[in-house]
C-alpha cells in the first residue's frame, strides 16, 4: 500500500469515525424528542437543524452545537457533561421528575423539626460533620436516589415509569 492509498484509508476512517458521532447525535436527539414533551416549534427548530446537519456535512459541527444549546439543562436530556448514559430518555425524565419532587421532600422533612441538623451526619467519605442546611442534605440525599433508581432500572428491577414501583417481569 502506497502513501496516497494509507493517506485515503486514513481519511476513509476518520470520515466513518465522524459519521457514527453523527448517527449516534441524531439517535439520541430523535429519541429524546419523542418522549420530551417539547414545543412545537422547539421540536421544528431542532428537526431543521438535523436534517441541515443531514444535507450539508459542512454544517453537522453547527448543527450539533445549536441542538446542544437549545436542550441542555432540560429534564432528561442526553446531552450533559460526563460519559452518556445507556438509560433511555423516557427514564431519564421520570427520573429528574421524582428527583425535583423528592429534592422538595427532603428540604421540608429537614426543616420541619429544629434538631435534625444536630443528628444527621454526611457520610465519612463526604467528610464527614453534619449538614449546613436543608438545601446540603437534600442534594445528598437525592444523588442518593438517583443512584438508586439508575440501579434498579439497568438491574430490571424498576419499570422506568414515574412515580411507580413497578418491576420487569424476568
Amino acid at each position: 500500500m502506497g502513501k496516497s492509498e494509507a493517506k485515503e484509508a486514513k481519511r476513509l476512517n476518520k470520515l466513518s469515525k465522524e459519521e457514527q458521532k453523527w448517527e449516534k447525535f441524531v439517535e439520541d436527539t430523535e429519541s429524546y424528542l419523542a418522549v420530551a414533551g417539547l414545543s412545537k416549534k422547539l421540536n421544528k427548530v431542532i428537526k431543521l437543524n438535523l436534517e441541515l446537519g443531514k444535507d450539508e456535512v459542512d454544517e453537522r459541527e453547527s448543527s450539533i452545537k445549536a441542538i446542544r444549546q437549545m436542550l441542555k439543562n432540560r429534564k432528561g436530556t442526553p446531552f450533559r457533561r460526563g460519559l452518556n448514559s445507556k438509560i433511555p430518555a423516557h427514564v431519564r425524565i421520570a427520573i429528574d421528575e421524582m428527583c425535583e419532587q423528592a429534592y422538595l421532600d427532603y428540604k421540608a422533612f429537614f426543616d420541619c423539626s429544629n434538631f435534625y441538623k444536630y443528628v444527621f451526619r454526611k457520610h465519612k467519605k463526604s467528610g464527614g460533620g453534619y449538614y449546613s442546611d436543608a438545601d446540603d442534605y437534600a442534594k445528598v440525599m437525592v444523588k442518593r436516589l438517583k443512584d438508586t433508581l439508575m440501579e434498579q432500572y439497568e438491574k430490571g428491577e424498576w419499570d422506568g415509569n414515574p412515580f411507580t414501583n413497578a418491576v420487569v417481569a424476568k
